[in-house]
């Protein structure tokens, strides 16, 4: 039951990449979102509205959440395959966010500097 609960999730992730770039660069209108939306993830228009009306004043919000997602996942790994057995996921998850919102070229030097302090 845990893995389909990952899968739904997973599919409305990326039924919200859509909807962003339908309203933005294929011009799809307000309503034409919502029907997509909920005919493709099997939702309820009153389920997705909220989400396609967040896309419409917010543009590139559910791109940008993605690229962030795949960029904390790769330097998990990163961090992970450096450390090996030494890795510590609460430290991880303290590096991602000690320091609030920057931007992920910074982050990325952030990890870079916390292997480097780690394999001394």
């Amino acid at each position: 039951m845990l893995r389909l609960g990952y899968l739904q999730s997973i599919a409305f992730r990326a039924c919200r990449l859509v909807v962003d770039t339908g309203l933005h660069a294929k011009q799809w209108t307000r309503e034409r979102a919502i029907q997509w939306f909920a005919e493709t993830n099997g939702s309820s228009v009153e389920e997705v509205q909220g989400e396609v009306d967040r896309y419409c004043s917010w543009p590139g919000q559910a791109c940008g959440y993605k690229i962030g997602h795949s960029e904390i996942n790769r330097l998990r790994d990163q961090v992970r395959t450096a450390l090996g057995e030494a890795y510590d996921f609460k430290q991880f998850n303290d590096l991602m966010v000690i320091n609030g919102y920057m931007p992920l070229d910074v982050l990325a030097r952030n990890v870079d500097a916390y292997i480097a302090g780690k394999s001394d």
